[in-house]
């Protein structure tokens, strides 16, 4: 029998939330297991993510993270997000940037 994992155990498995694990099931046509009141992931699914979430996708970061490799303030890169300078994205209820627009953002100021 294939091994099943609770998406909340997926997610802390893969350092990431719940919902993320979901958003890329979905867009990876992963199937997911009611399990009584459980929704599950197969190992094989799992392992796709997992390949989603290091390699197949580029890096998201938080604000705060996102500022440290910029090494401004929380408030400036706001104020670029507020003035379109750079995209975000909304990964669950979190709002992340990917690093790839960061390096992009930099070489256009350099």
């Amino acid at each position: 029998m294939e091994q099943m994992y609770s998406i909340k155990r997926a997610a802390n498995l893969l350092e990431v939330e719940p919902k993320e694990i979901m958003i890329l099931g979905r867009k990876a046509g992963i199937s997911f297991y009611r399990v009584g009141d459980s929704t599950r992931i197969s190992e094989p699914g799992l392992r796709s993510i997992a390949h989603l979430v290091t390699e197949g996708t580029p890096q998201m970061l938080s604000i705060s993270r996102a500022a440290e490799i910029l090494d401004i303030s929380t408030k400036t890169l706001r104020r670029l997000i507020l003035t379109k300078d750079i995209q975000t994205y909304e990964v669950g209820s979190r709002i992340r940037l990917k690093q790839t627009d960061l390096e992009v953002l930099v070489s256009d100021r350099g």
